[in-house]
């Protein structure tokens, strides 16, 4: 019985909504503009990649390309507003690896998907929130009574220290995904 318990919660946690995703207010541009940011991917014992993300958004959803530490595409892909994510183009060993599946899971979670209503949207056993600390900063999680299943926690204090930063724990692998933005300024300085 207890492990009918535990299947149940596993699906509640992993369940998307049906709706349509609607852009939060994490969406790098809605003008299809690239954003940049570094990208790093860890597990509990070592950094699994290091890169460079470009993306841009649109009402159409999200279009992004991964590149390595060396500049070299390995990915292209977009994912709509329902969620649904096409992969135009993926090289050389990320071909055969979960790393795309992961990142495509990740990056709709942290830039698409919001509670309806927020800031908490309850259905069955799961709950899914999102809480701003300061207009600039925040998080929002997924969580099945009190197991967290992922969460993104977010920063823009470009004003301050010219840096973005997310972070995104899923919980259950031990996989966490840190992205940086430089701004412009920050960039083009000595």
């Amino acid at each position: 019985m207890k492990y009918i318990l535990l299947f149940f919660l596993f699906l509640q946690g992993c369940a998307a909504s049906n709706r349509p995703l609607a852009p939060t207010i994490l969406v790098p541009t809605v003008d299809n503009s690239p954003e940049f940011y570094t990208v790093t991917i860890k597990d509990p014992t070592q950094t699994r990649f290091t890169g460079l993300l470009g993306i841009s958004a649109n009402n159409h959803g999200l279009h992004y390309i991964l590149l390595d530490a060396t500049g070299i595409t390995l990915l292209e892909a977009r994912i709509d507003t329902r969620g649904n994510v096409q992969s135009k183009r993926v090289f050389g060993p990320l071909q055969k690896s979960r790393l795309p599946g992961f990142l495509a899971g990740a990056l709709k979670r942290i830039f698409l998907e919001q509670p309806t209503p927020l800031p908490c949207e309850k259905q069955l056993l799961s709950t899914f929130c999102e809480e701003r600390f300061t207009p600039e900063s925040g998080r929002k999680w997924r969580q099945t009574g009190p197991f967290t299943w992922w969460s993104v926690e977010f920063s823009d204090t470009a004003l301050n220290n010219h840096r973005q930063s997310l972070v995104y724990a899923q919980f259950l692998s031990g996989i966490t995904l840190y992205l940086t933005k430089d701004s412009l300024k920050t960039m083009t300085s000595p």
